[in-house]
């Protein structure tokens, strides 16, 4: 694989180190590994090529397959400055490369690996299409002409050895970015399902909840990352939200609303009910005061047209009295009501109706209240 081509070159032979061989067959593996194994081999031959032999000291001089990527990129900005097309400022320059790598090139793959994805020539910033130029004239890249799923001819351009993305600074970039990778590659599978998808069911495809908030973060801080059919994706699951959150404003403004009406309805019955309540027992209470009076009333004409039952006519007056003071509501300068008691307890009449005084009767007296009696 390495030696038997180095030997069919002519005129003469090129010889390659064994121990050279077994270095680069331990180096380099993967899917990619026939590329980047004639890659390494290119730069030997062009570099470190000694009597027309590859050695494992140049091997080790070139720095491995990290010092070939490595010399390679530098190249690469060395020649973009040399021809106008790049900064000379470093910090420009791997700026640049960010922006034409991230995410356009790259993209994490089910292992969480950092592979090639391939992009089309548009979808690079303009900007940083003369690195993507200069990373494939130096064979870091590879482009192309396919077509895409309209059947349109396109440019394309990907990564030609994953190694690249294996070491700094590409690796550090992608680590600083895998999030957003991540995240981008889902937001393809939702784009897919939302063009996919009936007109009736739409609605239901747009994002939501946390990609919808990634959605808006990435709109404002980096849209130049998110192609144009995103871009809509996002703008249209936004105002879709927007819509549903005003719908629910109007909601809540109709609920509060009703609320308050009701509590205010509520409110009016239960003072009606409050003041119909008072009504009804100031009612009740003029009726039963109308009711004792009349009583009261009765008791004490009995009592005063009594004159000859001497005790009948004492008790009713007492009960009339007793019964005015205490009904809470009393008669008012009732002359009938509160002369009955005296008139009908004279003192001829005493003696008769009082039990445990048996002398002579002087005076009497009564309690604030008229409750007890008292007599001398």
């Amino acid at each position: 694989m390495i030696e038997e081509p180095a030997r069919l070159i002519q005129p003469t032979p090129l010889r390659i180190d064994p121990q050279l061989t077994d270095a680069l067959l331990e180096e380099i593996s993967g899917q990619d590994a026939l590329p980047l194994l004639a890659f390494t081999l290119a730069h030997l031959y062009e570099n470190y090529r000694a009597d027309n032999e590859l050695t494992l000291s140049g091997y080790d001089q070139l720095g491995h397959v990290r010092g070939v990527i490595d010399t390679a990129v530098k190249q690469v900005f060395a020649e973009g400055v040399a021809k106008g097309e790049l900064p000379k400022d470093a910090k420009a320059q791997q700026a640049l490369a960010r922006a034409a790598f991230i995410p356009h090139l790259a993209q994490v793959n089910g292992a969480g690996q950092f592979v090639r994805r391939v992009a089309t020539r548009d979808q690079i910033p303009a900007e940083a299409r003369p690195v993507i130029d200069s990373f494939a004239e130096q064979r870091l890249l590879t482009k192309d002409r396919r077509k895409d799923a309209d059947g349109k001819d396109v440019d394309v351009v990907e990564v030609a050895h994953e190694a690249l993305l294996r070491q700094p600074p590409f690796s550090e970039w992608l680590e600083e970015d895998r999030e957003f990778l991540i995240g981008k590659q889902q937001l393809q599978n939702d784009l897919r399902d939302w063009e996919e998808a009936q007109p009736a069911d739409k609605k239901g495809a747009l994002l939501t909840g946390l990609k919808l908030i990634r959605m808006r973060a990435w709109l404002e801080a980096r849209p130049q990352d998110l192609t144009p059919q995103e871009g809509d994706f996002g703008r249209a699951s936004i105002e879709q939200a927007e819509a549903e959150e005003r719908r629910k404003a109007r909601q809540r403004r109709i609920i509060t609303r009703a609320s308050i009406a009701a509590a205010l309805v509520l409110a009016c019955v239960s003072v009606f009910a409050l003041l119909q309540w008072q009504y009804a027992i100031a009612q009740k209470k003029t009726a039963e005061t109308a009711q004792n009076h009349s009583l009261v009333q009765a008791l004490a004409g009995q009592a005063q047209h009594q004159p000859e039952q001497d005790k009948r006519a004492a008790l009713l007056a007492r009960q009339a009295y007793l019964f005015n003071v205490r009904s809470g509501n009393p008669i008012p300068n009732q002359a009938n009501v509160n002369d009955a008691l005296p008139t009908a307890l004279s003192f001829r009449h005493f003696s008769r109706i009082l039990r445990g005084h048996t002398d002579r009767v002087w005076s009497i007296g009564f309690s604030p209240r008229w409750s007890h009696d008292g007599f001398g």
